[in-house]
C-alpha cells in the first residue's frame, strides 16, 4: 500500500548489532555477530523483496554478492550507492553477471532479475558511466546532497522502476540516513 500510495518503495533496514550496540570493531572491521539461523532469515528476507541496497563503504569493504541462498525463482536487484563513481570495477557486483535478463512487467518496469543497479550522482563522468553500462549495470543518476546521493530521490527513482520493497544491508552511515 505504501508503494501504491506514494510511488516509492518500502524500506526495511537489517543489521546485526552486539549487546553493547556495536556493528563493527573500533577500526571499522565487521565481524560475524549473528548465528546461522539469523543468516538464513536474512536470505529469506532477500527473496521477499524487490531489491537489496548497500552503500559505498559496505560494497568496498565486504564486496557482498547480495544474492539469496539458496536461489529460487525470485532474484532481487542488487543496488549499490556510489555518489562519486569511484567503486572499483573489480567488485563482484560489477564483475559477476546478473542472474537472468531483466523482465518487464505488463505496465513496463523491470523486476526480478538480480541485475546490479548503481546509483550515482550527476557529477560522475560519462566515461565511467559507459564502463559500468558495458558490464550490464543499470545506472540511476540521482540528485546529491552533501556529497552523497539524495535518498529521497533514490527512492523515487527505484519506485519508477517498479521496485516496491528494498532491504537495506548497509553499515551505520547508510542505516542512520
Amino acid at each position: 500500500f505504501f508503494f501504491r500510495d506514494r510511488g516509492m518503495p518500502w524500506f526495511v533496514l537489517k543489521w546485526a548489532m552486539s549487546l553493547d550496540g556495536k556493528i563493527a570493531t573500533a577500526r571499522g572491521e565487521s565481524q560475524w555477530i549473528t548465528g546461522e539461523a539469523a543468516r538464513r532469515h536474512a536470505h529469506q528476507l532477500r527473496r521477499r523483496v524487490d531489491a537489496v541496497l548497500v552503500g559505498t563503504s559496505t560494497a568496498r569493504l565486504d564486496d557482498p554478492s547480495l544474492g539469496a541462498r539458496p536461489p529460487r525463482a525470485r532474484f532481487p536487484f542488487r543496488v549499490v550507492l556510489d555518489a562519486s563513481g569511484r567503486l572499483p570495477l573489480s567488485l563482484g557486483l560489477f564483475r559477476e553477471p546478473f542472474l537472468r535478463a531483466p523482465q518487464r512487467r505488463p505496465d513496463g518496469p523491470l523486476h526480478g532479475s538480480g541485475q546490479t543497479i548503481c546509483v550515482v550522482s550527476r557529477r560522475v563522468p560519462p566515461r565511467r558511466l559507459e564502463r559500468l553500462h558495458a558490464r550490464g549495470v543499470h545506472l540511476l543518476r540521482a540528485a546529491s546532497r552533501g556529497g552523497l546521493v539524495d535518498l529521497r530521490d533514490v527512492a523515487r527513482r527505484l519506485g519508477a522502476l517498479g521496485i516496491s520493497q528494498v532491504l537495506v544491508e548497509g553499515g551505520g552511515r547508510l542505516g542512520g540516513s
